[in-house]
C-alpha cells in the first residue's frame, strides 16, 4: 500500500508546481492565454480546465477532476478526486453537491467558490468514478443563480505511455505523447509548464482522443530544463437554468515531469 505521507507530499508537490506557474489565480475563472491561440481556465484547484464556449456568456463552471501524480518512473501513482464549482462573478449559489458529496464553500472578499477536498487534503470524493458513469450535480441556488440539477458523463481513466516520468527529451524533435484508452467521444487537453517560469505555458485543447499527439518543436523553443506535462482527458455538457448556461466538465489529469534539452 502506498505510504499516506508519500501520497500527501506528492499531492502538495504537483499542486504547488502548477500554482506557482500560474500567478494570476485570484479569479477562479481567469482565462490564461498564450501565443499559440489556445487558452485554459485558471482556477483554485491547481489543475487545468479547458475553456469551452464563450466565457462571457457562462453562468458558471462545475467540474469533477481526477488527477494522478507519478513523481518518478517505478513509483506508484497517487490519485485524488475533486469537485470544483464557481458561478458568475463568483456568486453564492447556495448548496452545491455532486453524486451526493456536498462541496465546501469558501469565501474571500465577498467572492465565493466551491471545492472539495481543499488543497492539502488527502481525502477524495466518494461515489465519483471515471468509467463512463454519470456525475450528477445539484445546485440549491441563491442570489442571481437559480436552482438546477444536471449531469455529465465521465471519461474513462487512462495511462500516459510516453514520455515516462523524468525522461530527457530533445526539444528539437518535438515532444511525442502517447496514451491508452482511445475513444471518439472524448477530447484531450495538453498543458506544458516550465519550472523556471520563463516561458508562457503551452496549451492545446480539443485534441481527438486517438492515442497520440506531438507538441511541435516550434512550441518548445522557449522551454529549457525541467517542465511539467499535463495530459487531460475530458467530457463536457451544458445545462440551462434561469436564462444562463452552465458548463459541466468531467476530466482525468495525468502529470508527468520531464526534462527538455
Amino acid at each position: 500500500m502506498l505510504n499516506r505521507k508519500l501520497v500527501f507530499s506528492l499531492f502538495l508537490f504537483i499542486s504547488t508546481l502548477f500554482l506557482i506557474s500560474c500567478d494570476k489565480l485570484e479569479n477562479p475563472l481567469d482565462i490564461q492565454q498564450n501565443g499559440n491561440g489556445n487558452s485554459v481556465v485558471s482556477n483554485k484547484t491547481g489543475q487545468p480546465i479547458p475553456q469551452i464556449g464563450d466565457d462571457a456568456e457562462l453562468g458558471g463552471v462545475l467540474s469533477t477532476i481526477k488527477f494522478d501524480v507519478q513523481a518518478a518512473e517505478g513509483l506508484p501513482s497517487a490519485s485524488v478526486v475533486m469537485g470544483f464549482a464557481s458561478f458568475g462573478n463568483e456568486e453564492d449559489a447556495g448548496t452545491v453537491s455532486v453524486n451526493g458529496n456536498e462541496l465546501g464553500k469558501s469565501e474571500y472578499d465577498g467572492k465565493v467558490y466551491y471545492m472539495s477536498p481543499s488543497l492539502g487534503s488527502f481525502e477524495s470524493l466518494s461515489n465519483v468514478e471515471f468509467d463512463g458513469s454519470e456525475h450528477n450535480w445539484e445546485v440549491s441556488g441563491g442570489g442571481g443563480i437559480s436552482a438546477f440539477s444536471a449531469g455529465v458523463e465521465s471519461p474513462s481513466d487512462f495511462e500516459v505511455l510516453s514520455p515516462s516520468a523524468d525522461s530527457v527529451v530533445n526539444k528539437a524533435e518535438g515532444l511525442e505523447v502517447s496514451w491508452s484508452g482511445q475513444s471518439d467521444n472524448e477530447k484531450m487537453l495538453f498543458v506544458l509548464v516550465g519550472m523556471d517560469g520563463n516561458a508562457d505555458p503551452y496549451v492545446k485543447q480539443e485534441v481527438p482522443n486517438n492515442g497520440s499527439f506531438t507538441i511541435p518543436a516550434s512550441a518548445l523553443s522557449g522551454f529549457s530544463g525541467k517542465v511539467l506535462l499535463q495530459v487531460v482527458k475530458y467530457k463536457y455538457s451544458f445545462a440551462a437554468s434561469g436564462g444562463k448556461q452552465f458548463l459541466l466538465i468531467s476530466e482525468v489529469v495525468k502529470s508527468v515531469p520531464v526534462t527538455l534539452q
